[in-house]
C-alpha cells in the first residue's frame, strides 16, 4: 500500500543526498545541471517528491550511479536482464525507449 511507497521514497531521498554529497554538489548545483528548481531536489531528498524517469536518468548520469542503486531494486531474473541492457543505452536512446515502452503499455491496455 501507500506506506511502503513512502518508505521507498525516503530511502531514495537518502541515497540521492548521499550520492550528491559524494560527488561534491550542492542542491543548487545539482538542480542547475538537471534544469530543475533546487527546492525540488530538496523535496526529493526529503522523500516528499518522486522524480520523473527522464529526471532519474539525468541525475544518475550526473551522480555516476544507477536507478537500481537509488531505488534499491531487487535485481533478480528478468528485471536484471532488462536493466542490464538499459544501462548500455545512451541518454537519448533511453528517452526513445521510454516512448516505446509507453506506447507498448498503452497498446496492451487497449487490447486487454
Amino acid at each position: 500500500g501507500d506506506g511502503g511507497e513512502k518508505m521507498e521514497l525516503k530511502k531514495f531521498g537518502q541515497k540521492l543526498k548521499e550520492k550528491r554529497k559524494q560527488n561534491g554538489y550542492s542542491c543548487q548545483e545539482l538542480a542547475d545541471m538537471c534544469h530543475v528548481n533546487h527546492g525540488y531536489i530538496r523535496q526529493m531528498e526529503a522523500g516528499h517528491k518522486c522524480p520523473s524517469m527522464p529526471l532519474i536518468f539525468s541525475m544518475c548520469d550526473i551522480l555516476k550511479t544507477s536507478p537500481n542503486y537509488l531505488f534499491e531494486y531487487e535485481e533478480e531474473g528478468i528485471d536484471k536482464e532488462i536493466v542490464s541492457r538499459i544501462n548500455k543505452l545512451l541518454p537519448e536512446q533511453k528517452e526513445e525507449l521510454l516512448y516505446m515502452l509507453d506506447a507498448y503499455i498503452k497498446y496492451h491496455e487497449v487490447k486487454g
